[in-house]
């Protein structure tokens, strides 16, 4: 994964277009995921923790978040953002493991002790891996059989939309994502009942199924 330092995980937020642009793909890949209170959910490259007040929301105080990234900056800016909430919410906030790991690497992103996850979540995070599908099938090792999954990032947006390609290209130059890996398509080539949105004339993807059930 591209690593990020202190000075762009205290900006990140500002200047990646998230509430203009990703926030919309970012909701309904967390929205198909279908979560129910309890739930124990792994997200892939979690960033600044924007994720995890949404997730939080769905799973409540007896769900548990585990959060991956392989930027200590990146996981302090997460841990930040859960310790605001919690202190804001003061009950109703699910228990939260910040994990610093490569993903193409780790063998595994669990505690020993830990059961498998229910849902599996990657938001504009694998189009930042050259080895997405490692970083992916890693994810997906941490879950159980019929688990949930979600991925939404960014790709090359229809001709005809001049703006909007010209902030992907942007957004790819200061590397932001590759907008050629199309991550999203190993949902619709592994999982089952997949379903799919698509925003911004194409320039942000979202895919969510379920994985296989033991029969």
């Amino acid at each position: 994964m591209r690593r990020y330092g202190v000075v762009t995980g205290l900006l990140y937020d500002v200047f990646s277009g998230e509430r203009p642009l990703y926030r919309p793909g970012r909701v309904a890949a967390i929205r198909a995921l279908e979560l129910s209170e309890g739930d124990h959910v792994l997200v892939l490259g979690c960033g600044t923790g924007l994720d995890l007040p949404l997730i939080a929301d769905e799973i409540g105080s007896s769900g548990t978040i585990t959060a991956v990234d392989d930027s200590r900056a990146m996981l302090r800016r997460s841990g930040r953002r859960a310790r605001t909430l919690i202190g804001r919410k003061r009950s109703g906030w699910p228990a939260v493991r910040l994990v610093l790991a490569d993903l193409t690497r780790a063998r595994s992103v669990l505690p020993p002790s830990s059961p498998p996850v229910d849902a599996v979540l990657a938001v504009n995070t694998l189009s930042l891996i050259p080895a997405w599908r490692s970083a992916w099938t890693t994810g997906l090792a941490a879950a159980r059989p019929g688990a949930r999954v979600a991925i939404a990032d960014i790709g090359r947006p229809a001709s005809g939309h001049p703006v909007i390609g010209l902030w992907s290209r942007w957004i790819s130059a200061v590397g932001l994502g590759d907008l050629d890996a199309r991550p999203w398509m190993v949902v619709e080539e592994g999982a089952e009942t997949v379903r799919s949105r698509t925003f911004w004339a194409g320039h942000v993807e979202v895919r969510a199924g379920r994985t296989a059930a033991r029969s």
